[in-house]
């Protein structure tokens, strides 16, 4: 018997919105608190060299232009769900 619970804020994503070619970018939101916690971070180019999809943090390295766009993170707390406004990288 589940109970209804608060509705999940939603998590804000900060980091640098610009970097140079070959440095390392890191994307954050704050961790969230649960039994359950699944982070699904949507990216807009290829997963090579960035470690932490499964996690509240996302790190680029080395980076490139492939890497531009927006980048999003849902994540899902012990079955209810909040997803991140876009967060744009150039």
């Amino acid at each position: 018997n589940k109970g209804i619970t608060d509705p999940l804020d939603q998590p804000v994503i900060t980091g640098t919105p610009q970097g140079c070619e070959g440095e390392t970018i890191v994307l954050t939101i704050a961790p969230i608190a649960g039994n359950s916690v699944t982070y699904n971070w949507t990216i807009p180019g290829p997963s090579t060299n960035i470690a932490g999809l499964n996690s509240n943090e996302i790190t680029i390295n080395p980076a490139n232009l492939a890497y531009a766009g927006n980048y999003a993170v849902s994540v899902d707390v012990d079955g209810c769900t909040t997803t991140s406004a876009p967060f744009t990288l150039v």
